[in-house]
C-alpha cells in the first residue's frame, strides 16, 4: 500500500523530534526546535484553516508556532509549572494535536481552490533565502553572538532562571523595558536539554526567512493572481531594499569639502575607515547620510524583529484571503497578526495599527468615486479583527513601556519630528523597488484591483508616518523595511515584465551586468563581510583569557542564582557565561533600555570607585547594601559580588587589596585564580 505524503512527513518529523531528545550538536538542536517551533503552530493552523492546502497550513503553522508555544507556556508558568515542565507539555500537546489533525485528514485533499501553489521556482527561492541567512552564523561563530544577540541571550538566561515577567539582568532591580515573548520561546527550547540559546536563535531566523518568502509568495499571488507576480515580489522583497544604494558610496567623499580637515587627507581617511571586511559592511551598503537599513540584518542577528516582520506580511495575506474568500477564519488570522505584531516586537504594531486605520478610512471616503474598492463591511470587519488583536496584547505593551517615562529615564522624547534624513533614507533604500511599485499601482487602478489599490493607499500612509513620527532610539527607521516589503508586493505584478523589456533593450549581457550591480552585489558584499569578520578570533566571549571560563563556571555553580555581580568596564559576559545578573552591566546610557538616569549614574560612580582608589569604601558598602535591599522589592537578591580581573590594571595596581584593607569585616574573598578575584559583600538578611 502506498502511504500518503502526510504519513511520511509525520514520520520524518517525529524521528527528528526524537533525535532532539537524544542527539547532540546541530541535529539535536534542530530536533528540539521541532517540538516547540513546529508542532504547536501546525496544530493551531489545522484549527484555523482546516480545509486549506499544504502550503497555507505550513506557512501559517511555522509562522505562529513560536508565539503559540510562548503564550501557552506563559499560562502554564502562571499556573505554577516550572519552565521545563511547561515546555514539555507544550511540545507534547502540540505533537498530539498536530498528528491527530493530520491523521484525520489522510487520504482527503485539502480545499486548495484559492491557494497559491508552491512551484519549483518558489522552493528554490525559499531554499536560497534560508541558506543565505544561515551561512554567516554557520561558518563564523562571532555572527551567532554579535551585537544585540548577546543581550538577547542574557534575557533568555534571566527567564530560564527566574521566570516571567523578567527583570533587566543588566540593571538589577528594574523590570525589563523590552519585549520578551521571543526570549521566553528561546528559553523554552533551552530548557528541554540545556542547549545553546544562540544556535536556537539561528534556527529561528532560518525558519523565519523561509516563512517570510513563502508568505510573500502567497500574498503576492493573492494580490495579482499569478506566478510571475509572485516571483517578482519575492525578488524585490529579498533583493530590493538598498538595491543600487552601494553605488552612491562616493557621496561620502563630500565630507572632504567641509570641516577642519579637507582635501586628499580627508579622502584617504574616509577610504581607510571603510569597513568592507566585517559585519560593519552594513554601514557601507546604504546610502551616505541615511539611516542604516538592511533586509538581511535582522535575519542574521539573534532577536525578535525578524520574526515580528512576518506578522506584517501575515496582515496583508489575511486581508487578501478575507477579501477573496470571505471566510471568517481569515479574520481570526488577522486578529493573530494584530496581536503578534505587538508581542514579538511592538514597532511592527506601531506602524500597522495607525496606518491600517487611516487606509481603511481613506478607502471608505474614496469608494463613492471608485466603487470597485473593497466593500465597507469587509474592510470594517478586517479592521475590527486587527485592532482587537492589538487590544488584547496592549496590556503587555503597556507593562514593558513604563520605564520609558521622562520622569524615570530622564529622557525628553519628541514624538513628532520632521527632517530630511528619513525621506532620503526611504528614497535611496526603496527607490528601485518603488519604481516597480509605481507601475504596479498604475496597473492596480487601471485594472480596478481592489486589494492592490488599498495596499497602495496603505503604503503611502506608512511613508507619511515614517517621515513624521520619531520613536525612541530612532526606531522609526525600522518602518523602512516595512515600506520596502509593501512596495515589493505592489511591484511584483510588473517587475518581470519590466526586466524582459530592459533585457530586450540592452541585450542579455548588459542586462545581466546591470542586474548584478544593482541587486546581487549588495548581498554578496554583505555575506563576504559576515564570513570574514575578524572578531571570530578576537571576541572575548569566543576566546576568553586563560582561566576566565573556569571563573564563570564558579559563578554558575558556586554562587546563588539570585546573586548580583559588579564587573569592571560593564562587561556583560557575566550575564551569559556566568549566568548572573549585574548591578550595571551595560556600556549604554538611559536611552538604550529606559535605565533610570540618576540611578545609572550612581551605580557607575560606585563601580568607578571600587575599581579606582576606593576612597569612599564605607559609602560604597552602604550604597551596595541599599541597592541590593531595594532590588528585593522587585526580585530577591541573595548575594552581591565584586569581580576583579588583574589584566584590567597596570602592574602594581591592585584595587582589590585596597578593598580588603578598607572593608576587612564586610567582604570575603570567594575566588582567586589565574588573575581573577571574586569578593562577596555581606548583605543583611531579606
Amino acid at each position: 500500500m502506498k502511504l500518503a505524503p502526510r504519513v511520511w512527513v509525520l514520520a520524518a518529523l517525529f524521528v527528528l523530534a526524537i533525535a532532539g531528545l537524544k542527539a547532540g550538536g546541530p541535529l539535536g538542536q534542530a530536533g528540539a526546535y521541532v517540538w516547540l517551533g513546529v508542532f504547536p503552530g501546525m496544530a493551531v493552523a489545522r484549527l484555523l484553516v482546516p480545509r486549506a492546502g499544504t502550503a497555507t497550513r505550513w506557512t501559517l503553522g511555522l509562522l505562529l508556532s513560536p508565539l503559540v508555544s510562548a503564550l501557552v507556556a506563559w499560562a502554564l508558568l502562571r499556573a505554577g509549572q516550572d519552565l521545563q515542565t511547561a515546555s514539555r507539555l507544550v511540545g507534547m500537546g502540540g505533537w498530539l494535536l498536530f498528528a491527530g489533525g493530520e491523521g484525520r485528514t489522510i487520504g482527503r485533499d485539502g480545499d486548495t481552490e484559492t491557494e497559491a501553489p508552491v512551484t519549483r521556482w518558489a522552493w528554490i527561492a525559499i531554499a536560497a533565502a534560508v541558506c543565505f541567512a544561515l551561512l554567516g552564523p554557520s561558518f563564523n561563530p562571532w555572527i551567532r553572538i554579535r551585537s544585540d544577540t548577546w543581550v538577547h541571550g542574557a534575557i533568555v538566561t534571566e527567564i530560564a532562571q527566574h521566570g516571567v515577567p523578567p527583570v533587566d539582568p543588566r540593571f538589577i532591580g528594574m523590570k525589563l523595558n523590552y519585549v520578551w515573548i521571543f526570549h521566553l520561546f528561546i528559553a523554552q527550547l533551552t530548557s528541554l536539554r540545556g542547549q545553546d540559546p544562540f544556535v536556537f536563535m539561528v534556527l529561528f531566523n532560518g525558519v523565519a526567512m523561509g516563512v517570510l518568502v513563502s508568505t510573500a509568495w502567497q500574498a503576492a499571488w493573492a494580490l495579482w493572481d499569478g506566478e510571475r507576480a509572485a516571483r517578482g515580489a519575492v525578488l524585490l522583497l529579498t533583493l530590493g531594499l538598498n538595491a543600487g544604494a552601494w553605488l552612491l558610496w562616493p557621496l561620502r567623499l563630500l565630507r572632504a569639502l567641509t570641516g577642519d580637515v579637507r582635501g586628499p587627507d580627508e579622502v584617504r581617511r574616509i577610504a581607510a575607515h571603510s569597513k568592507w571586511d566585517s559585519t560593519d559592511v552594513l554601514y557601507e551598503l546604504h546610502a551616505p547620510f541615511s539611516h542604516m537599513v538592511n533586509f538581511w540584518d535582522k535575519y542574521t542577528l539573534g532577536g525578535p524583529l525578524g520574526g515580528a516582520y512576518l506578522y506584517l506580511l501575515l496582515h496583508f495575506w489575511a486581508l487578501a484571503r478575507w477579501l477573496r474568500d470571505g471566510q471568517w477564519r481569515w479574520l481570526v488570522v488577522a486578529f493573530a497578526a494584530g496581536a503578534g505584531g505587538v508581542l514579538l516586537h511592538s514597532v511592527v504594531a506601531l506602524g500597522v495599527i495607525p496606518v491600517t486605520t487611516g487606509a481603511v478610512v481613506l478607502a471608505l471616503l474614496v469608494r463613492p468615486k471608485a466603487p470597485w474598492l473593497p466593500a465597507p463591511g469587509r474592510l470594517a470587519a478586517f479592521w475590527t479583527a486587527t485592532v482587537a488583536g492589538f487590544a488584547v496584547a496592549l496590556p503587555y505593551l503597556v507593562s514593558i513601556a513604563t520605564g520609558w517615562s521622562a520622569k524615570k529615564s530622564g529622557m525628553q522624547h519628541q514624538v513628532i519630528q520632521i527632517g530630511w534624513v528619513m525621506p532620503w533614507t526611504i528614497l535611496t533604500a526603496c527607490g528601485v523597488t518603488g519604481a516597480f511599485a509605481l507601475g504596479g499601482v498604475r496597473r492596480a487602478f487601471a485594472e480596478k484591483r481592489a486589494l492592490a489599490a488599498w495596499l497602495a493607499i496603505w503604503t503611502g500612509g506608512l511613508v507619511a508616518l515614517a517621515c513624521i513620527v520619531h520613536l525612541p532610539e530612532g526606531n522609526e527607521h525600522k518602518f523602512v523595511w516595512e515600506i520596502s516589503a509593501a512596495l515589493a508586493l505592489l511591484g511584483g505584478g510588473v517587475a518581470l515584465d519590466a526586466f524582459d523589456r530592459l533585457r530586450a533593450k540592452l541585450g542579455a549581457t548588459a542586462f545581466a551586468a546591470l542586474f548584478a550591480l544593482v541587486f546581487l552585489v549588495p548581498p554578496a558584499l554583505f555575506l563576504r563581510g559576515y564570513l570574514l569578520d575578524p572578531m571570530r578570533t578576537r571576541a572575548e566571549a569566543l576566546a576568553p583569557a586563560s582561566g576566565e571560563r573556569a571563573m564563570y563556571a564558579f559563578l554558575r555553580d558556586s554562587t546563588d542564582r539570585d546573586a548580583v555581580v559588579i564587573d569592571h568596564r560593564s562587561r556583560d559576559l557575566v550575564l551569559v557565561l556566568g549566568q548572573r545578573r549585574m548591578l550595571a552591566g551595560t556600556i549604554f546610557n538611559t536611552e538604550r533600555a529606559g535605565f533610570p538616569a540618576e540611578e545609572l549614574a550612581a551605580r557607575r560612580e560606585l563601580t568607578d570607585d571600587l575599581y579606582g582608589p576606593v576612597a569612599m569604601a564605607r559609602a560604597d558598602e552602604a550604597y551596595l547594601v541599599q541597592s541590593a535591599v531595594a532590588a528585593r522589592a522587585l526580585h530577591r537578591v541573595s548575594e552581591a559580588y565584586v569581580l576583579y580581573r588583574a589584566g584590567d590594571f597596570a602592574p602594581g595596581d591592585a584595587p582589590w587589596a585596597r578593598l580588603e584593607a578598607a572593608l576587612p569585616q564586610s567582604v570575603t574573598k570567594r575566588y582567586d585564580r589565574d588573575g581573577f578575584r571574586l569578593y562577596q559583600f555581606r548583605l543583611p538578611p531579606p
